[in-house]
This record gives C-alpha cells, sequence and structure tokens, in this order.
C-alpha cells in the first residue's frame, strides 16, 4: 500500500473511535519527520488533546533520523485521586504503562509568544505530578514501525494518569525520587528524573518548539507527559501495574 497521509489519518481515526485492531505496513508509514507530523495533524482537525505527551528515543530505536523527542496529543486524562486507575485497551492493539512526571501548564502558551530563557519556561509549569502515560495503539506492531509510526498515531499514546504532586527540585532532573514499575508479576530496573535527558523542562521546551513550528497553542491547564522514567512496560488485558515514585503511594494501574 502506497503512503497517502489523508488516508492513512483516516485509517487511524477509524480504528482507535472504533477500537479496531489495525495492521500496518512499513509502506505505508512516511519517511521523514515532516511527514509524520502531517498525519498527526489530520488526526487532529476533529479532536481536542485531553494531553500531551513527550517521548525521548533512545538511540538505538532512532533508526537514523534526527530525533531525540517526539511528541503526540493523547486522547484521554486519568486522574487518582485514591492512586487507582483502569483503562481500557483497544481489542488486539498495543498496551503499555511508562512512569512519568506530569506537568501542568500555569498560562497559554502561545506560538509567537515563546519562553524567553529556561526561568521563563519553569515559569510555564503549574504543577509537577507523579504519573503514568498508558501508551496504546490499535496497531500491535506499532514499536516495530518505529518513531515515524509512532507519531502518526497520536504518538502511540491512549491516556496520561495524574498521581500525587511532586517537588519542584524534580525539574532539575535529581537522581531521587527513585521510581519503580512493576506490571504484574514482572518487575523492571529502577529510574529516576536523572534518566531522562536534560530533565521534565527539556521535554516541555521541545514540545513548545514542536507546536510553535505547526502553529498550534496550549490553553493554561494543559497535560503533558516528560518521558518514560524506567521505559516501555507491556501491559495485558487483566493485569495490574503498580507505579512507585519513593516517598510517595504507588500508583496501581489495571488494564480491563
Amino acid at each position: 500500500m502506497s503512503r497517502d497521509p489523508a488516508a492513512l489519518a483516516a485509517r487511524l481515526v477509524a480504528a482507535r473511535r472504533t477500537r479496531t485492531a489495525l495492521r500496518l505496513s512499513r509502506n505505508e508509514i512516511p519517511t521523514d519527520l515532516s511527514d509524520a507530523y502531517a498525519v498527526q495533524d489530520l488526526t487532529l482537525r476533529e479532536a481536542t488533546p485531553a494531553a500531551w505527551k513527550v517521548g525521548y528515543v533512545q538511540p538505538d530505536r532512532r533508526f537514523g533520523l534526527p530525533l531525540e523527542r517526539f511528541c503526540g496529543p493523547t486522547p484521554a486524562l486519568l486522574q487518582a485521586p485514591s492512586h487507582e486507575l483502569s483503562f481500557d485497551p483497544i481489542p488486539g492493539g498495543f498496551a503499555a504503562i511508562e512512569a512519568e512526571i506530569v506537568l501542568r501548564l500555569a498560562r497559554d502558551f502561545v506560538p509567537d509568544e515563546p519562553p524567553d530563557g529556561a526561568a521563563d519556561l519553569r515559569a510555564m509549569v503549574d504543577g509537577q505530578f507523579a504519573g503514568v502515560e498508558i501508551a496504546g495503539s490499535p496497531c500491535s506492531e506499532i514499536l516495530a514501525l518505529g518513531p515515524l509510526g509512532a507519531i502518526c498515531d497520536h504518538g502511540n499514546s491512549l491516556a496520561v494518569g495524574v498521581g500525587p504532586p511532586l517537588p519542584d527540585a524534580v525539574l532539575d532532573a535529581p537522581a531521587r525520587p527513585e521510581v519503580t514499575v512493576a506490571v504484574g508479576e514482572r518487575s523492571y530496573p529502577s529510574g529516576s528524573p536523572a534518566c531522562l535527558p536534560g530533565g521534565p523542562l527539556a521535554s516541555l521546551a521541545f514540545l513548545f518548539a514542536n507546536l510553535a513550528a505547526r502553529g498550534r497553542s496550549l490553553p493554561a491547564g494543559t497535560w503533558v507527559a516528560t518521558g518514560a522514567l524506567t521505559g516501555v512496560h507491556p501491559i495485558a488485558p487483566g493485569e495490574q501495574a503498580t507505579v512507585t515514585f519513593s516517598g510517595h503511594p504507588p500508583l496501581r494501574v489495571r488494564c480491563a
């Protein structure tokens, strides 16, 4: 199948709307960043994101592309006053849990008025929270399609979950709090804000630059997931993930 941005966007939107598994081949995925973001923009013509995500791309996953991060719109926002979350995966698709620091914007972001320096960027943050991104796609092979495939499909995102507030110091990418993730009986190596190059503010700066180039604004109160701290951890229906930021109650996320 040939690369047709409008047709690909329509298939992705329809698959998510009907919660139907979708098979994609590399021949349908754009071969450069600008075309991938053009597909993403087409998927947003009739949708308002509930949040945004920024993903850090490990060097061995860049496939020769000039990118360190990518971004995408998140369809759902989940808040966890009781530290319990649940979500419905797309049957036959992909789902995973990522421990992330989630930021809330203090004021509107306007493309032609970007933050003026590090202090102004920091002032754009109204709060920082322990959280999760629930990665997901109707395409079960989305990871094999690389960053360009993820960019096309809402950044490979289903939802952002927001947990307890964190101190301002996490914006400086310290080694604390320690972050751990377990899914079912599987546990994974721990991480921390220091695992995210440049920290959460570098992810926010990337998002602003990317959206400014696309002429997109963000209202005050927008939630932004800033990147996985321990990796991308697949989760299956019926499983529960436990995400722990040391010093805070664990977040439990059930895949229905």
